[in-house]
């Protein structure tokens, strides 16, 4: 497998989100920007107020540039 450089990869959507959220995020990227890799990290937090699922996804950063 190879080893992903998130140096070379943008946050594009950060925070509390439930899954039909998420999903939405990720169509929104798909469609207007078509990256060539997608990464969604869902962390459950239980120090942070108010607990819960808290996302980020990644695309590349020359992709998040050239938007469609």
């Amino acid at each position: 497998m190879k080893k992903i450089n998130l140096e070379k990869m943008t946050d594009v959507c950060v925070g509390k989100m439930n899954i039909k959220k998420v999903v939405r995020e990720i169509e929104h990227y798909f469609i207007n920007y078509s990256p060539k890799r997608m990464i969604v990290d869902i962390k459950f937090k239980e120090n942070k107020n108010p607990k819960g699922y808290y996302t980020s996804i990644y695309i590349p950063i020359k992709d998040f540039k050239k938007k469609k």
